[in-house]
């Protein structure tokens, strides 16, 4: 299994997501549950509805179908049966001895299940001393004749079993007939249509805020976060002093931040405590290696010419030169972790500079075959001393790890603002795991690539020829490594025209 675990992305796009998904979930259970109970309700204002139309309109289809009636009446009767009509309902009136009289769009074609619906209907029983509704004879009918006997509430709704599907019924019975009224239940569709439409139209704005609003919460959520990552990334070896304030932040963040916090001031003094021992170590070695390569020397002086103590000594002077060597660079790694070393950028004719450097460099290796193309008078804006520094290293590194009578190849050209010198030489290939790590402090290369004309050298030069580049504006990189074909890339600023 993998150490290393993929990305997942934006945390924000996650909640975003995550809460937009949970958001429409339950946006979906309520839009059921509520359309359930919205057409169970509808259902049962539905039935209520019947039940009324039944208990005012029953008394006027009984006397409309079953006698003459005065203008006055059949104006009102008509009123009546025209609301009736625009309710949705069909009316069907049974009569003893006559059958049923169905109404123009009556959905039962077979009276006998009429027939069987009478004893199941709701009783209207003549009240003493009044009027029965559903008596033949003159009377006046109005508005508030509807029989109070029977309780709207108990009047049953039939559905389903003999009856036509989509559709619900009521009906009255008494001695001198029955009324039975029907209304299609499909009667509230278009208002359930409209209430999809509703929750249609404002799903898709009700999801966009939940979005929004995960968006700005988790970006306060993560605020904290941004903050130590852009402190983290501000902060550099030449500058751990950034710190971060807690203040109105929530306790877990503020103990995170303190942790934080801690870690930069433990790395700020153990920084300080190692540049200020590398100054320190290097300046007290200076000077005793100052008297003692003195000595030395004039020791080798007084030898006598050839003998073996004047080659002893001498060996002893190289290598205390060579001690010197590393003491003077860690002296200036140390002035560059400081922030100490900070070069004149004047402009410089590199071309000259160059060009001098591999003169020299051509009466010290003599086998080495040197090549040389510049345009005329190059400039850069840089630090003469530095840049010459740069160059000898790349020009004596590139003699070391060469072939015997191997070739150095210089090239010095400018474009898009910036000056490019490469250097390119012979010799075996650089290894792929040295590659990342070869501008590293006492890297050294392999000591099988160090021809006949040099020794791996300390480790340094190339690291500090780094600083010195980076240090000006520019940058030193290793262009190539392949056997044969060693390529580094100097570039430095270029001098505006």
């Amino acid at each position: 299994m993998s150490g290393r675990r993929q990305s997942r992305g934006s945390f924000r796009t996650r909640m975003v997501l995550f809460s937009t998904v949970v958001a429409a979930v339950g946006l979906l259970g309520f839009a059921l549950v509520a359309l359930g109970f919205y057409q169970r309700e509808l259902r049962r204002n539905l039935e209520r509805d019947l039940r009324g139309a039944l208990m005012r309109t029953a008394p006027v289809i009984m006397r409309f179908s079953g006698s003459d009636l005065t203008p006055r009446e059949s104006r009102f009767a008509g009123k009546v049966l025209g609301r009736l009509e625009e309710f949705g309902a069909e009316y069907a009136v049974y009569r003893p001895g006559g059958g049923w009289n169905l109404g123009p769009d009556w959905p039962i074609e077979d009276t006998e299940i009429l027939d069987r619906l009478i004893p199941l209907l709701a009783k209207g029983p003549a009240r003493p001393g009044g009027n029965n509704r559903f008596e033949e004879g003159p009377g006046r009918l109005g508005r508030r004749d509807q029989d109070p006997s029977i309780e709207r509430n108990r009047v049953p709704v039939f559905r389903g079993g003999e009856l036509p599907r989509g559709w619900l019924f009521a009906g009255v019975a008494a001695d001198h007939g029955a009324v039975v009224l029907a209304v299609p239940d499909a009667i509230h569709r278009p208002q359930m249509r409209r209430l999809f439409v509703v929750f249609g139209l404002a799903s898709p704005v009700a999801l966009g805020l939940v979005a929004l609003c995960a968006w700005f919460f988790s970006s306060r959520a993560i605020a904290p976060i941004r903050k130590l990552t852009r402190v983290a990334a501000s902060t550099t070896a030449d500058d751990l002093s950034h710190r971060i304030s807690g203040e109105g932040m929530e306790r877990e963040f503020r103990e995170l931040i303190e942790v934080f916090n801690g870690m930069l001031e433990r790395l700020e003094k153990s920084f300080g405590q190692a540049r200020r021992f590398g100054q320190d170590a290097a300046h007290e070695l200076n000077t005793p290696l100052t008297i003692l390569t003195a000595k030395v020397d004039d020791a080798v002086a007084e030898a006598e010419d050839g003998s073996e103590d004047q080659q002893r000594l001498g060996e002893v002077s190289d290598e205390l030169g060579r001690l010197g060597e590393i003491v003077r660079k860690l002296h200036l790694l140390a002035r560059i972790d400081g922030g100490g070393l900070r070069p004149d950028r004047i402009e410089t004719d590199l071309s000259e500079v160059v060009r001098a450097l591999i003169e020299e460099m051509i009466e010290a290796f003599p086998s080495i075959r040197f090549e040389w193309e510049a345009g005329q008078s190059i400039r850069a804006l840089c630090d003469p001393s530095l840049v010459r520094q740069i160059v000898l290293n790349l020009l004596s590194n590139a003699v070391n790890y060469n072939h015997a009578g191997g070739t150095v190849d210089v090239r010095l050209d400018c474009g898009a603002g910036k000056v490019e010198l490469r250097v390119r030489n012979t010799g075996p290939a650089i290894e792929e795991s040295l590659r990342a790590e070869i501008f590293d402090r006492f890297t050294r290369g392999d000591s099988s690539r160090s021809g006949q004309n040099g020794s791996a050298g300390l480790g340094l030069g190339l690291s500090l020829s780094r600083e010195f580049a980076r240090a000006q504006g520019g940058d030193l990189v290793l262009e190539s490594g392949e056997e044969d074909s060693v390529t580094f890339l100097l570039t430095l600023p270029q001098t505006s025209l």
